[in-house]
């Protein structure tokens, strides 16, 4: 988690600036590469899983100990390779790291946010409490974070974590209780992993059409679509059948690319917005947060741990959903009305 922590939350933007990369597409690639190893790793154990549970096994425990080192030497080249990561910046990042920037990543939507941004910065920041105050030093982090110009939209992504509807271990369960094999669930979640492999191309492309701010809103509405168009089923047919099992993950599925869009653009507004001197504390807060939620998601399946009963924690993970796109609408609404007050002029005569 530190190691994910340091790269996509700091080291991103340095390399990015460093290199002349523009953020958005970076951040898509680095989360390409991530899904593309879970499109291939449990194809892979599903396949041997079927034939030879042992060689499965076997191969998951070399593969994780050989990807230490590999991880490793890669780190350190990229280190080598930027210098800037050994010192501290302290500006913000540009909106655009590429040079030859072109006219359609100038839109309003990151102006009202760098306004927003600003404003917000520009708020008497409240001093840091002494070391000799345990309880008030172990609160700053979520004060700053709190204050942080886009905290609607990255609390919005952490509520997203509060949440079964995704192919985790409660999801994979539900689907073998139902009688799904090994190789089913495979093929089911490598349709999903290729559904948000569609949401890191989709996304930086929204993002250049119409701002990062209105693009996760949009994924926001994308992930509460799908699954209303599957929930008939769930709610009708009783959710120990196995159709409503695959109308299920199949609504989880094409929620998938909504997710990553919104998780994508709130990852380029955070990144974007959060000075180098505090990012690293606002980072770690925004994990801890999410972390939070995944605890609170886990703890529905513990309360509802039967089959039949598994109902309730969709449906509270589906509400959580709303919730989130009502957080962030909010957060859209505050920043449009920030840059409109800031038109209005200040009229003493």
């Amino acid at each position: 988690m530190a190691n994910f922590v340091a790269w996509e939350r700091d080291w991103v933007v340095v390399v990015a600036e460093a290199h002349g990369l523009r953020r958005q597409n970076f951040n898509a690639s680095l989360r390409r590469v991530d899904l593309g190893c879970k499109l291939f790793a449990p194809s892979l154990v599903g396949f041997l899983d079927t034939y030879w549970s042992q060689l499965a096994m076997t191969v998951v425990l070399l593969w994780n100990v050989c990807s230490i080192f590999v991880e490793f030497w890669a780190t350190r080249r990229v280190y080598n390779r930027t210098p800037q990561l050994a010192h501290k910046s302290s500006s913000l990042p540009s909106s655009s790291s590429s040079t030859t920037s072109s006219a359609t990543e100038k839109l309003e939507d990151e102006k009202e946010l760098l306004a927003f941004s600003q404003s917000r910065l520009a708020e008497p920041t409240l001093s840091t409490p002494p070391p000799t105050a345990p309880v008030l030093f172990s609160l700053a982090p979520w004060r700053e974070y709190v204050r942080s110009p886009v905290f609607l939209a990255s609390f919005s992504g952490c509520i997203l974590y509060f949440t079964v509807l995704y192919f985790g271990g409660q999801i994979i369960s539900y689907l073998f209780s139902l009688g799904f094999t090994s190789m089913e669930v495979t093929m089911l979640r490598m349709a999903s992993v290729l559904s948000e492999l569609g949401g890191t191309w989709m996304a930086p492309i929204m993002m250049d059409k119409v701002g990062p701010a209105r693009a996760g809103l949009f994924f926001l509405f994308w992930q509460v679509v799908c699954l209303a168009i599957f929930a008939g089923p769930v709610i009708t047919h009783g959710i120990t059948t196995k159709f409503v099992g695959l109308a299920l993950a199949l609504g989880i599925t094409f929620k998938r690319l909504g997710l990553w869009g919104t998780d994508l653009s709130i990852q380029y507004m955070v990144q974007a917005t959060t000075p180098p001197q505090t990012r690293a504390v606002l980072s770690t807060t925004e994990v801890a947060c999410q972390q939070l939620f995944e605890l609170f998601a886990c703890v529905t399946t513990t309360i509802f741990s039967r089959p039949d009963q598994f109902l309730y924690p969709v449906l509270i993970s589906y509400s959580m959903i709303i919730v989130a796109t009502a957080c962030y609408s909010l957060f859209v609404w505050k920043m449009k009305y920030n840059r409109h007050h800031a038109m209005i002029p200040n009229d003493n005569s």
